[in-house]
């Protein structure tokens, strides 16, 4: 018997821990992992994310915010043409295949960087911007700084390994967070590039379709960046928009990050759990409408006798559907005569039977108090329409 109770004890155990850690399973197939809400900063979910990883191609987010910052000050514009080098042309991994004399607008070589990861775009963009790599990486540094991140490493514009010394863009995930969200903020048009589906270009011959393994194929997905090399694995930030139910749930975005994949397979697999785990398990509830009456509540010797009562604030919160909400209401006094929009009482959010948020119960009709004629009559009206019923039902 105590046996079998030991048992039950460590079952229920491993149930509740598996409930408590929420999206798990997947640590041993990624260096890192972080779910959070775009809005608010809040992290959902996360694995390993202050330890720093390297962070390929993730780089050029980075390189977008230092070139577009440029473009917003007015030192350089989307219609800039750049002549590529031999330099550019000779740089390797993810390419746009440029080559040596061709001329091209910043904006396409800004499109090839987010689409499909273009190295060699990528550096043109640096060069044309400071003059050399090396002064790029000095902005790239800069910018970092400015924003807070706490651990970084910055070697070039793209993400590639540096020559054969082992060295590598690096950054925490929870960075990679920070930087991704203050993108989205203050250049939120790479999202314009972010979920184009391909570049085609039939005169030279190019077709690459976007690097992002979840573009067209799981719904909400409009970015944002891929990455990989052999030190850094498989590396994605998606971003996830989940449309609300009207008076029901907010529009949220959310922001999701699989750093260290194995392979481009598992990368896609751990991150579709990861969003798909955040599509079923957070919302952004609407508690609270000041258009949207609690309820209906009775107005003893009052004219109109019932009125709706609202909430004097708005009140949506970022939610774990797993815990229990619930909404209380006090009504201090409802003495008539009553003007409009008076204080009636109070409205609590409780989480987990911790409120939340308070705010005041409001009326918009006015009401006024029966005189005793208007009682009377109101008796004998509520005596004839009993008699009445009673009539029909014989």
């Amino acid at each position: 018997m105590k046996k079998r109770l030991l048992i039950f004890l460590i079952l229920l155990a491993l149930l509740t821990n598996s409930i408590a850690f929420g999206f798990s399973g997947y640590e041993n197939k990624v260096k890192a992992y972080l779910l959070g809400d775009y809005e608010t900063g809040e992290i959902l979910e996360s694995y390993n994310i202050d330890t720093p990883v390297e962070i390929a191609s993730i780089s050029k987010l980075l390189s977008y915010f230092v070139i577009m910052d440029e473009i917003k000050k007015g030192t350089m514009s989307l219609n800039d043409k750049i002549i590529i080098d031999k330099d550019t042309a000779s740089i390797t991994g993810s390419s746009y295949n440029l080559k040596a004399g061709e001329i091209y607008t910043v904006e396409k070589l800004l499109k090839a960087a987010i689409v499909i990861s273009g190295n060699d775009a990528t550096y043109a963009l640096a060069k044309h911007v400071a003059g050399s790599e090396a002064e790029f990486v000095n902005l790239m540094r800069k910018k970092a700084k400015s924003l807070g991140l706490s651990n970084y490493e910055i070697y070039n514009c793209s993400g590639l390994p540096v020559n054969n010394n082992g060295l590598q863009n690096k950054m925490t995930t929870r960075d990679i967070f920070k930087l991704t969200r203050e993108l989205l903020d203050t250049h939120p048009e790479v999202l314009e590039l972010s979920k184009i589906p391909f570049i085609s270009e039939p005169t030279r011959n190019f077709l690459e379709m976007n690097t992002n393994p979840l573009l067209k194929v799981f719904d909400g997905i409009d970015g944002l960046k891929t990455g990989y090399t052999g030190k850094a694995g498989y590396c994605f930030v998606a971003t996830l928009n989940i449309e609300g139910e009207p008076r029901e749930t907010e529009n949220l975005k959310l922001i999701g990050i699989v750093m260290g994949s194995s392979s481009y397979d598992e990368r896609t697999e751990v991150s579709r759990a990861l969003l798909q785990y955040g599509k079923e398990n957070y919302s952004k509830k609407v508690f609270l409408h000041k258009e949207l009456p609690l309820k209906t509540i009775e107005v003893i010797n009052g004219e109109p006798s019932e009125i709706k009562i609202y909430p004097e604030e708005n009140f949506s919160k970022l939610i774990n559907k797993k815990y229990n909400y619930d909404v209380e209401i006090n009504i201090d006094n409802l003495e008539p005569p009553i003007n409009e929009f008076t204080k009636l009482g109070r409205v609590t959010i409780l989480e987990n039977n911790k409120p939340i948020f308070t705010t005041n119960i409001l009326n918009k009709d006015r009401v006024e108090k029966l005189d005793v004629f208007k009682i009377i009559f109101k008796f004998y009206e509520y005596l004839f329409r009993e008699e009445e019923l009673l009539f029909r039902s014989k």
